[in-house]
C-alpha cells in the first residue's frame, strides 16, 4: 500500500469515527439495546462506518482520501470500537464503582474492600455512585468532579497497559505475519474494500456478489426488526431454533448468523472446523456434567454454560495456546531480544513501528 496514511486529515477524520463511535456504542447498549456492532471485539460498527465512508470517496473528489489514509482510519475505528464498552470503559466504571454501591452492613464489603484497595483508586460518593446505577432526577448535573480524580489516577496504568500491548505486537509481528503467514480476518474485508480501483470508484462495490451478501441479510433483519417494533408485522422465517438430547441434559441451538457466515470465508477451514467441533464437544462435556451432577457451588466470570469446571479448562487451554505459541516462536524471539540487548546488526527491525 503506497503513500503516507498518518496525516492530518486521516487522523481527524479517524478520531470523528472515535467520537461517533464513543457516543453511539453507551447508547446503543444501554439505552435503545439494539445490536452489539461494537460490543465485542469483532468491530461491526468500525466496518459499517468505513463502508459508509467509502461511499462518499466518489463525492469528495480530488480531496477523496488515499488508500494508506483510508487503512489509518478504520484502524483507528477497529480500536475506538471496543474501548466504550466491554474492551475497556463498561469494565473499568462498574469496577470502580461496584463496591461502594453494593456495599452493605449485611455483606461487610465496606471493611474488606478497605483493607485490598486503596480509597483514591474508586469512587467513595455514595450519591455519585446513586447516579451512576440508578439514573440521575431530572435537571440533576452529572457529578462529574466525583469521577474525575480517579479516572486520571488510573490513566497512567492504562497508558502503561495498552503500551506493553503495542510493545508486545511489535515482538511478535514478524513471526506472525512473514514466519507463520497467520491469517487475520478482521483486516481482509477492508482490504478488499479498498483494492483496486477503477476510476473514482473502487471495484469491490462494482462486484454484483457483494452486494447480494449485502442485501440477503439488511432484508432479513429489518424485516424482524419491523416485526419487533410493530407485532403486526408477520416474524418470518425463524433465525434459530432449539433441539434437546439425552433426556433434556443438554441442547443444541442451530441458528442463522449471516456475521458469522461471513467470517468463515475468512477462516482456514481447519481452523473454522476446530472452532465448530469443540464448541460442541464443550457442549456434550456440560450434557455429562449435568447428568451425573457433578457440580460445583463456586462461580466465576463468564461461567461457560454456567459451568466453572468449564471456565477453569478453558483457562488451562489459553495458557496452553500461549505456551505453544511461545515455543513455536522461539528462535523469532530470541533475535528479538538479542536486537534489544546488544543491538544485533543482523536483525533488521526497520518496518516495526518501535
Amino acid at each position: 500500500m503506497q503513500g503516507k496514511g498518518i496525516t492530518l486529515r486521516s487522523v481527524l477524520v479517524g478520531m470523528g469515527l472515535a467520537l461517533a463511535l464513543s457516543v453511539a456504542a453507551p447508547y446503543e447498549n444501554l439505552i435503545i439495546s439494539g445490536s452489539p456492532m461494537s460490543f465485542d471485539y469483532s468491530t461491526p460498527a468500525a466496518v459499517f462506518l468505513f463502508f459508509l465512508l467509502l461511499l462518499l470517496q466518489p463525492a469528495m473528489g480530488r480531496k477523496r482520501l488515499t488508500r494508506a489514509e483510508l487503512a489509518v482510519v478504520y484502524i483507528m475505528a477497529m480500536v475506538a470500537c471496543t474501548l466504550p464498552t466491554n474492551g475497556l470503559v463498561s469494565v473499568l466504571l462498574s469496577q470502580i464503582s461496584a463496591g461502594t454501591y453494593y456495599a452493605t452492613p449485611e455483606n461487610g464489603w465496606a471493611k474488606v474492600i478497605s483493607d485490598y484497595v486503596r480509597p483514591w483508586m474508586i469512587i467513595s460518593d455514595q450519591e455519585a455512585v446513586k447516579s451512576f446505577y440508578e439514573g440521575l432526577s431530572r435537571g440533576k448535573p452529572v457529578p462529574w468532579t466525583a469521577w474525575v480524580l480517579p479516572l486520571l489516577r488510573w490513566l497512567p496504568l492504562l497508558l502503561g497497559m495498552y503500551a506493553v500491548v503495542v510493545a508486545i505486537m511489535v515482538f511478535v509481528r514478524k513471526q506472525w505475519i512473514s514466519n507463520e503467514r497467520l491469517l487475520f480476518p478482521l483486516v481482509q474485508v477492508p482490504i478488499a474494500m479498498i483494492g483496486e480501483q477503477e476510476g473514482r470508484t473502487f471495484t469491490f462495490f462494482r462486484n454484483p456478489a457483494v452486494w447480494l451478501g449485502f442485501l440477503i441479510p439488511m432484508l432479513m433483519n429489518s424485516w424482524r426488526a419491523l416485526h419487533h417494533y410493530f407485532p403486526v408485522v408477520p416474524e418470518g422465517f425463524p433465525l434459530w431454533k432449539y433441539y434437546w438430547f439425552w433426556r433434556r441434559s443438554f441442547f443444541i441451538r442451530l441458528s442463522v448468523s449471516y456475521a458469522v457466515v461471513g467470517f468463515g470465508y475468512l477462516l482456514d477451514t481447519r481452523t473454522g472446523f476446530s472452532i465448530w467441533a469443540l464448541g460442541l464437544l464443550t457442549t456434550l462435556e456440560y450434557a455429562v456434567f449435568r447428568r451425573f451432577g457433578i457440580s460445583s457451588p463456586r462461580r466465576v466470570m463468564a461461567d461457560p454454560l454456567g459451568s466453572p469446571f468449564l471456565a477453569h479448562q478453558g483457562l488451562g487451554a489459553m495458557l496452553a495456546l500461549a505456551g505453544l505459541a511461545l515455543w513455536t516462536a522461539r528462535g523469532h524471539l530470541g533475535k528479538v531480544l538479542r536486537k534489544v540487548f546488544t543491538n544485533e546488526p543482523g536483525v533488521d527491525d526497520g518496518e516495526e513501528i518501535i
